[in-house]
């Protein structure tokens, strides 16, 4: 299960950083996340529960971190969402 959670952050992550070459006339991705309570939901719990003594997990958080730092450029009120 947690190789499988690692892939599909490292997919989002590669969404999130490459939309605006996927379709040539924007940020589809990062705007549906955006609007994705779900998952954002998801990003904010793993970062706020990641155990930072695994350093196996190291490029899982830094794959989450550049998510919610790319949807945060798109949406910045998203930091209501962060206290």
């Amino acid at each position: 299960m947690r190789k499988v959670r690692h892939k599909l952050i490292q997919l989002l992550n590669d969404f999130v950083i490459n939309d605006d070459s996927i379709i040539n006339d924007g940020y589809h991705v990062r705007d549906a996340r955006c609007e994705d309570d779900g998952v954002l939901d998801y990003l904010f719990e793993t970062i706020v529960n990641a155990d930072l003594e695994m350093k196996q997990d190291a490029q899982f958080r830094e794959h989450v971190l550049t998510v919610l730092y790319r949807l945060y450029q798109r949406k910045p009120d998203m930091k209501e969402r962060v206290d």
